[in-house]
């Protein structure tokens, strides 16, 4: 219990912190309680100590998450009355776990929100711009700071001065009930595709080509539609006809991503 004391006193705060309520601080703050006992109680030097450490703690929360409703309610109306529920100038920080997001990345993202001054947990809703994503573990369902969500590495198409679209991961704005909102990107970059056409010039007539498309990183193969103008010719990697005019008038001959997984690149211009 006296381990315990310094983070019963931030989930006291937590409580009591407008616009938090008991269930985001319960959530939150439980992690922490059971860092108590990897730290002081850890597995390899006594497994008897850590497992009565961990048996204890997770009791305890449970009996927490029965109690803490109430708490909260006396925390709440105390800072109302206090004149503390009032919109803060500041925004909150804000921070994203992992850093970056590798590619191919299939664990948990949690976004986490403090006090600027108080270092207080704060509890905010998430939206992701353009995409509909859950967070289960929040009882309310939706995206919310200190909620584990995953996320498919699903990119936003955006219009290129040129007309063709880039990938970009999604902005999200993180909305806390008494702070001004904070809006960030994903932090996820997007993957990236070399193209080459053999051979690289067309004359008049038929020409037969192939356009190679590989991944920057990897090496790798990608599949993806090759275009002429408007229309779409055939796939990369494989062998196609592209027709030039009498004229010479070289069609602009791009690519375009089939899964929305790398942005469009355009191999020759009109």
């Amino acid at each position: 219990m006296q381990l315990f004391a310094p983070i019963c006193k931030k989930h006291a705060t937590c409580l009591a912190t407008p616009g938090n309520n008991f269930l985001f601080c319960d959530d939150i703050l439980i992690r922490e309680y059971r860092a108590v006992c990897d730290k002081n109680f850890p597995k390899s030097a006594n497994p008897s100590d850590y497992e009565q450490c961990k048996e204890f703690t997770e009791i305890w929360a449970l009996g927490v998450d029965m109690g803490a409703n109430q708490f909260a309610k006396t925390g709440q109306n105390c800072a109302k009355e206090k004149g503390l529920a009032v919109m803060h100038a500041k925004p909150p920080v804000i921070w994203i776990e992992p850093a970056t997001i590798p590619r191919d990345y299939k664990g948990d993202i949690y976004v986490y929100a403090i006090d600027p001054d108080t270092h207080v947990p704060v509890r905010a809703d998430i939206t992701m711009d353009k995409q509909i994503i859950y967070a289960p573990a929040n009882p309310a369902g939706n995206l919310a700071t200190g909620y584990p969500f995953k996320w498919a590495h699903k990119y936003n198409r955006v219009k290129r001065a040129d007309g063709h679209e880039d990938l970009e991961a999604p902005m999200m704005t993180i909305k806390p009930e008494l702070y001004p909102a904070v809006t960030m990107r994903l932090p996820s970059e997007v993957p990236k595709m070399i193209v080459q056409m053999k051979p690289s010039i067309l004359h008049a007539g038929v020409n037969k080509v192939t356009v190679t498309a590989t991944d920057a990183e990897t090496g790798k193969p990608v599949e993806a539609r090759v275009n002429v103008g408007p229309d779409a010719v055939g796939d990369t990697n494989t062998p196609i006809e592209i027709t030039v005019p009498k004229s010479g008038k070289v069609p602009e001959v791009w690519v375009t991503s089939l899964f929305d997984a790398y942005s469009d690149v355009v191999v020759t211009t009109k």
